[in-house]
């Protein structure tokens, strides 16, 4: 989900990223797929 984001390389969440810096690149990645959506449904209304 994070490299899919282009939020981090996989090599980055190896060596440079903590779990907890990993965990919060995961929920930026949710709240950002969670507004497109909710724009999306806005825009169909």
């Amino acid at each position: 989900m994070i490299v899919g984001a282009r939020l981090a390389t996989l090599h980055e969440l190896e060596t440079v990223y903590s779990l907890s810096d990993a965990l919060d690149l995961a929920e930026i990645v949710t709240v950002r797929n969670y507004n497109e959506w909710v724009a999306v449904e806005a825009a169909k209304k």
